[in-house]
């Protein structure tokens, strides 16, 4: 009778320790350890489905007893459970610590990113935080391990012991089939970080070593370009000029940082050439006058083909256009417009102020009277007269004015178109800027020589003769 009431006492004492247990599950997971709270929530959950499965299994017996009581008490805990396991099913698995470490994604290295290193520094706080989290695994497993060595050793009830033992003995494996999954982890991480390392050294040398060189040539070509521009500045003096040539200097800048950019950053070279092509055309033609304007202020400085003071003829389209250069600049030449060759019929006005472009250098007929000689041309007097007249004696008397006035000349003389007068045509050397003046001097001299011989006689005019009188010519 004694052993009956000590083995009823042991079953009872059992059962409370047992209930005690269930009142209180997983007390050696309560410490402050992630890893262990995760772990507790997913035994709560699995507890929970266990539970329903359970409560359902008696929920089925109960109905077929049409115990009602009974189905009203499995309901209520049915219920229970099944709040329960909406409340542990976010976190019901120990991969929710890994999962923020997993597949690292690496944006594309850029120039703030390379200054920065900020993607090498977002891996490094994951390493960081991941080595955290390691340790903090570390003691969670070391916990269960302490444990299960002190349940082994401890003198509580046997049966109870063998419980707790084999539940922590599952919980050690769960913990270490889980290490393979921390340390593959892991190593993503630090493969990451070597992927990182060989992006930023990939990235210097194709692309920010490519950006630097860029920059500097477009640098040099600024400096340059604003050098220019300050020595324009002093060297031209007409506005209109220094804005050609401030224009023209944008211009050639622009496009030195087109060219530059499309070489540089273009993979198909072909198309870049192909673009480079098309822009150089339409800026061409869009400089066409400002580039022939410089081009022919360098082929006058070069060739000398005409300088300032230098007394030109410009023929433009059907007008003549006479003066001397005062001064050439790099878009232009400034002419003084003269009289000196005002009996071409298209000269109509004298001394206004002309401005023609370097460009007419190539492009129009143009001649320059102060290149030859010093400045000396040949000036033509053509003097009309009647067909009874001794022409060699008329050569005679204009060789002697021209023979006092040391004047090299040249005497012919033709029968006119309409064959009613022979026109003399003398020829002489003078120097350009006094031409029209020598002309009309030597014009009055030879008319004045010719009135002493009555048998020289001018053309008729029609009804009367034009034998020279004293008083015609005074």
């Amino acid at each position: 009778m004694k052993k009956f009431i000590m083995i009823l006492i042991a079953i009872c004492s059992f059962s409370q320790e047992i209930t005690a247990k269930k009142n209180k599950p997983y007390e050696y997971l309560n410490i402050d350890n992630q890893w262990l709270k995760i772990y507790k929530n997913v035994k709560s959950y699995d507890r929970s489905i266990s539970l329903i499965a359970t409560y359902e299994n008696q929920l089925i017996k109960a109905n077929k007893n049409n115990d009602l009581e009974r189905i009203r008490t499995l309901n209520k805990k049915l219920n229970i459970q099944q709040s329960k396991l909406l409340l542990f099913q976010k976190n019901n698995n120990l991969m929710v610590l890994i999962n923020p470490y997993l597949n690292f994604v690496m944006k594309e290295v850029d120039f703030f990113d390379y200054l920065l290193e900020s993607s090498l520094n977002n891996v490094d706080n994951k390493i960081l935080q991941y080595n955290i989290l390691i340790n903090e695994y570390n003691l969670a497993k070391s916990h269960l391990e302490k444990m299960y060595k002190t349940k082994s050793t401890n003198s509580e009830n046997e049966m109870l012991k063998k419980v707790s033992l084999k539940e922590l003995e599952s919980d050690i494996e769960y913990f270490k089939d889980f290490k393979e999954i921390i340390d593959k982890s892991e190593q993503n991480l630090i493969d990451s970080k070597i992927e990182i390392k060989k992006a930023y050294k990939t990235y210097y040398e194709n692309v920010l070593v490519k950006h630097l060189i860029t920059l500097v040539i477009i640098l040099i070509a600024y400096i340059l370009h604003l050098l220019n521009s300050k020595l324009s500045v002093k060297l031209i003096k007409q506005d209109e000029d220094k804005a050609s040539y401030k224009k023209l200097g944008n211009i050639i800048f622009t496009l030195i940082v087109i060219i530059t950019i499309s070489l540089r950053y273009s993979d198909n070279i072909l198309h870049a050439l192909t673009l480079l092509s098309v822009i150089g055309a339409a800026l061409t033609i869009a400089t066409r006058e400002i580039i022939l304007n410089i081009a022919g202020w360098v082929y006058i400085f070069s060739t000398s083909i005409v300088k300032q003071g230098n007394r030109v003829l410009f023929l433009v389209g059907t007008k003549h256009t006479v003066g001397d250069i005062k001064s050439i600049t790099l878009m232009k030449m400034t002419l003084n417009e003269v009289e000196d060759y005002s009996n071409l019929k298209e000269i109509k006005n004298a001394g206004r102020r002309l401005h023609i472009p370097n460009s007419y250098i190539f492009t129009q007929v143009f001649y320059n009277y102060s290149t030859a000689n010093n400045g000396i041309i040949r000036d033509l007097i053509e003097i009309d007269f009647d067909l009874d007249n001794d022409f060699e004696f008329i050569e005679q008397i204009t060789k002697e004015v021209f023979d006092r006035e040391n004047i090299i000349h040249q005497f012919s003389i033709q029968l006119n178109s309409l064959k009613t007068s022979m026109s003399s045509q003398i020829w002489y050397e003078t120097q350009f800027k006094t031409s029209l003046k020598n002309r009309g001097d030597l014009t009055i001299k030879l008319l004045n020589e010719y009135k002493k011989y009555p048998e020289i006689q001018l053309k008729k005019s029609p009804g009367k003769s034009t034998k020279l009188k004293d008083n015609e010519i005074e």
